[in-house]
């Protein structure tokens, strides 16, 4: 059950105030006559415990009047609609080489990583505005992948991690290990509860973390198939320099990830428009699921309304008849 306006129920605490005060007023009431004394023999033994009747129907009157202010509600099991949301994993490079400054921008040159992590808030920014019930989730990696944030709906929380996600410029520790971030995305997704499913890789180099620092890293062809089996789609937006033998090769490598997986490889340095881009990205990765969502909720207030309307008739009944008490 939900309250419209659950301040109002503070009122209730006047309801145990006002019982005694009407039980004493009521005691006072009687019908001034000559010779009362009269009429004692015809007055029934209930008239005592009368008093106590009125006072009751005011006290709960005033309760159903301050629980119709309140405005219950339930919500209404049959008026349940789809959603549209998905689970989205976002695997951010956090290498040292995304501490580059050579990302052009309009004010001018900033690094990868300033880069990747403003494309990473226009997505989260969209399930804000739009309402939608996306899950996002969080994975960083340089050598070593970590989980900061599985797959939830709270925009608030992946921006604040965003915004905290700082270089590993020391290395080996600053090497690239795209695999098994990857691998660790996947794992993440494979819990979440809606089923369409899908991954953003935002790096800007090729896998090269030293199988001595981390024996038995898979590489990320590997990490794609395994996504393909699960039917996650792994889209990949390269940061990376785009003139050179090596740059050359971790391109073609990232473009054979998210071709595996029928995602889109993007360079985000040819992109004309970054939050265009992000916003196309997010909406391909959409589906209608079912989700609790529910578009109508029964009122109680006419209910609550109607039961004080009948219980203020019988007060005033009973005040005008039986619970008009002898002297």
């Amino acid at each position: 059950m939900h309250w419209g306006h659950p301040e109002l129920l503070w009122l209730l605490v006047v309801v145990p105030v006002m019982a005694p005060i009407w039980l004493y007023r009521g005691r006072r009431v009687a019908w001034a006559h000559p010779r009362a004394q009269l009429w004692l023999p015809l007055c029934p033994r209930r008239v005592r415990w009368t008093r106590l009747v009125s006072p009751a129907l005011r006290s709960l009157l005033l309760t159903l009047f301050v629980l119709g202010a309140a405005q219950p509600r339930i919500p209404d099991p049959s008026s349940r609609s789809p959603a549209e949301a998905v689970a989205l994993q976002i695997v951010l490079d956090v290498s040292g080489s995304m501490g580059e400054d050579d990302f052009p921008s309009a004010e001018g040159k900033k690094t990868r990583l300033q880069a990747a992590k403003e494309a990473s808030r226009y997505l989260v920014s969209y399930q804000r505005q739009e309402g939608r019930a996306d899950f996002i989730g969080l994975v960083t990696f340089a050598a070593r992948p970590l989980d900061l944030c599985p797959p939830v709906n709270n925009p608030e929380t992946l921006e604040a991690l965003l915004q905290g996600a700082q270089l590993q410029g020391l290395p080996p520790e600053s090497s690239t290990n795209i695999g098994d971030a990857l691998a660790l995305a996947v794992s993440l997704l494979r819990q979440a509860a809606p089923r369409h499913k899908s991954l953003l890789l935002l790096t800007d180099g090729e896998h090269n973390v030293p199988e001595s620092l981390v024996p038995g890293a898979l590489s990320p062809v590997a990490a794609a198939r395994m996504a393909q089996a699960l039917g996650i789609r792994i889209d990949v937006m390269y940061l990376g320099a785009a003139n050179d033998a090596e740059a050359q090769q971790a391109r073609t490598s990232l473009q054979q990830v998210a071709a595996l997986t029928g995602g889109q490889f993007y360079d985000a340095r040819a992109l004309p428009d970054l939050p265009d881009v992000v916003a196309q990205l997010h909406r391909s990765a959409h589906e209608l699921v079912e989700t609790h969502v529910y578009t109508r909720n029964l009122e109680l207030f006419p209910w609550l309304a109607l039961g004080a309307v009948t219980l203020g008739l019988a007060l005033l009944a009973w005040e005008s008849s039986w619970g008009f008490r002898w002297p």
